[in-house]
């Protein structure tokens, strides 16, 4: 697994996608659908969220 740029787990914690996505291409130099697989993969890694 991938590590993430610092900031990303807070943005998809706050479901702020495009951040999270910007941030994953700056920090790596990937593209748009590359980051978009990145961050799928954290989300389904991520803690489910109290309601």
């Amino acid at each position: 697994m991938e590590d993430l740029p610092e900031g990303v787990d807070h943005h998809i914690l706050h479901q702020q996608i495009v951040p999270a996505l910007k941030a994953i291409m700056d920090a790596s130099g990937s593209t748009l659908h590359e980051a978009i697989d990145v961050l799928g993969r954290a989300v389904r890694r991520a803690p489910p969220q109290p309601a």
